[in-house]
């Protein structure tokens, strides 16, 4: 019962602190952020519904989606790669990227 995965950017370094939404075809099921390794979970979601994640970004001052994901729960090892540089979507979420680095 759960909807998990990780969000990367197209260098496939882990993204912290993006707002992360659980959508279904009517609304937003629920949110949260991803963690500092770029890790999100949505515990409550229903087995066999259909969702779209979409991580979200202010990039230039403006929120925006920067990467989406088509989802049947359960599910997880989801990966969703951003359009938006590591750079931007950290200094918008208020990180700096050298901090979020691994390896």
């Amino acid at each position: 019962r759960s909807v998990q995965g990780i969000v990367v950017s197209r260098r496939g370094e882990p993204v912290a602190n993006c707002r992360v939404y659980l959508q279904t075809r009517v609304c937003n099921h629920a949110d949260t952020r991803t963690d500092h390794r770029g890790h999100f979970d949505f515990e409550d979601a229903a087995d066999g519904r259909e969702y779209t994640i979409v991580v979200m970004a202010e990039v230039g001052g403006v929120s925006r989606p920067i990467g989406t994901i088509e989802a049947v729960a359960p599910q997880r090892g989801l990966r969703i790669e951003v359009e938006a540089p590591v750079e931007q979507a950290t200094r918008c979420a208020g990180t700096r990227s050298e901090e979020r680095r691994v390896g």
